[in-house]
């Protein structure tokens, strides 16, 4: 009996000094860990509705296109022969194997380069036209649709 007694006492011992060590711990631990989702400084806080704005310069917007539909001259050919204004694919290229003659001829003499010489933009048709001009001496006419939404036309 005297030994069911002795382990009651030290069991509620051992509990209270359990909990007033956990009281102790939680309440004097630092708190610079602990993540606040509510403040303004909390890190990596996402933000669902930023808008970044980006501006584009005309260069910027003339290299890009030359860039883009020099990519696709160069890798996608099929898709640089989409591009063309229709007009232009009429005359020029009526089929898509005289284009892709054209293609690697100019690739042969190494005349397709990606960096702008000179470039103008004017409307016609209602539409912006960005003419191109690169390093290689091709020229090309982008045609606006919307932006990056094109036609090509090599002069």
């Amino acid at each position: 009996m005297r030994a069911i007694k002795n382990n009651r006492v030290s069991l509620l011992i051992i509990l209270f000094f359990t909990i007033a060590a956990g009281i102790i711990y939680f309440s004097i631990r630092p708190r610079e860990f602990e993540l606040d989702w509510r403040r303004d400084d909390a890190p990596d806080r996402y933000e669902v509705n930023d808008i970044m704005f980006i501006y584009i310069t005309e260069a910027d917007l003339a290299q890009k296109y030359l860039v883009d539909y020099s990519n696709s001259l160069l890798f996608y050919p099929r898709e640089a022969y989409e591009l063309l204004d229709d007009e232009c694919r009429d005359m020029r290229f009526p089929t898509y194997e005289s284009f892709d003659r054209y293609r690697t001829e100019q690739m042969q003499k190494g005349l397709f380069t990606m960096l702008v010489a000179k470039y103008g933009f004017a409307t016609e048709q209602n539409k912006r036209s960005i003419k191109v001009t690169d390093t290689g001496g091709n020229t090309f006419r982008f045609i606006e649709d919307s932006l990056m939404n094109y036609r090509v036309v090599i002069e």
